[in-house]
């Protein structure tokens, strides 16, 4: 009987801190869609294709200097 509580507790406490980085990351996430609605509506697709296009440096260094300050 100790071994069935045992596993019932570890899955318990793996929900909870499930549960708890739900929580935690979803203001992020919906910060995330908001900014991305925005985007949508002000940006035209082909100006944001423009500087952000391809796999050069100046593309990711563009891309993460946008995404730098959203978690903070």
């Amino acid at each position: 009987m100790a071994r069935k509580d045992t596993i019932l507790d570890t899955i318990i406490e793996i929900l909870v801190g499930s549960w708890t980085i739900f929580r935690e990351s979803s203001i992020y996430f919906l910060l995330g869609l908001f900014m991305t609605g925005v985007i949508r509506v002000f940006l035209k697709p082909e100006s944001v294709k423009r500087y952000l296009h391809g796999k050069d440096t100046r593309s990711v260094l563009l891309a993460s200097l946008i995404g730098v300050p959203i978690p903070l």
